[in-house]
Order: structure tokens, then C-alpha cells, then sequence
């Protein structure tokens, strides 16, 4: 019966519909619930899903337990994963603020050993993206003896 129904169904046929369930005495909130729920199936398979989110008051569906379940775990799950991206973010940026700090590091050691830094040197000191391995280069540079021992160091990173 509902197939012949719903083609010949406008938009406010089905809304009045709807709203006649929602506000009949004679039917209980759990028929009600169930009636209401077939009804907007039917509509979305014979319409289209648009058009029963455009017909029905969605009210009632956002009131069973299940989707008030499902609404809580999709807003922790959203909840987790912006806090695991913004974690992850921080550590992006506390990492390339490490990098630039260590490289500014090694530049002064190159400076201080006597090894002024070429723009060659510059740019491949840049390219390390890396903290561990600009750690390493600014310790070496640490206890290399001079300009040539510096250059040395320097030369290992490539």
C-alpha cells in the first residue's frame, strides 16, 4: 500500500501526515517512534533521502536512544581526533621550532670556530629538517678544534 501512495505524495501530503502521527493520542510514543521511522524510510527510498529531511521534523529520531548514543560517540570519537591532530600539530611545530633553534646554534659555531659560513654552507645546514641530526652536527661542531675540524663536521652532514 505504500508504494501507490507514495507516488502520488507531495511534500505536504507526507508532512501532514507526520505531523497527524506526532500529535495523535491514540497512538503511544513507541508505535508513534516505529510509525514515524517507516514512514521516513519509505520517504527516502521513494523520494529521495534530501526530501525526508526536508519533510519530517527530525526531532523525534534525535531523541531515541540509539541516535543520542551514536551522537555521543561520534562527538568523542571528533573529540579524540582533534585532540590526537592538535597534539600532533604541537609537535610538528615544537620540532621545526627545535630546528630553527639548532640551526641558528650551528651557524654561531661555525662563525666562532673561524669558519665563516659560505652560502653553501648556509643553505645545508637549512636542508637538515632533522633535530637529531642537527644535534649531532652542533655537538661535533662543539669540539671541533678549528676552522678546518668545523668545515669537517659540516661536510659529514651531506
Amino acid at each position: 500500500p505504500f508504494l501507490p501512495a507514495m507516488g502520488g505524495a507531495d511534500d505536504e501530503l507526507l508532512r501532514e501526515v507526520g505531523r497527524t502521527l506526532a500529535h495523535n493520542p491514540a497512538v503511544d510514543g513507541e508505535r508513534q517512534t516505529v510509525v514515524s521511522r517507516l514512514l521516513y524510510l519509505v520517504t527516502a527510498v521513494m523520494l529521495s533521502p534530501e526530501a525526508a529531511r526536508r519533510i519530517f521534523d527530525m526531532d523525534w529520531l534525535m531523541e531515541t536512544p540509539e541516535v543520542k548514543e551514536l551522537i555521543r560517540l561520534s562527538a568523542e570519537d571528533v573529540r579524540q581526533k582533534a585532540l590526537q591532530e592538535a597534539l600532533q600539530e604541537g609537535r610538528k611545530e615544537g620540532l621545526r621550532a627545535a630546528c630553527v633553534g639548532l640551526r641558528a646554534a650551528c651557524m654561531a659555531l661555525l662563525a666562532a670556530k673561524g669558519a665563516a659560513p659560505s652560502p653553501a654552507d648556509v643553505a645545508q645546514v637549512e636542508a637538515l629538517a632533522d633535530p637529531g641530526r642537527l644535534e649531532r652536527l652542533l655537538l661535533e661542531l662543539a669540539a671541533a678544534q678549528d676552522a678546518e675540524a668545523a668545515r669537517a663536521a659540516l661536510a659529514r652532514t651531506r
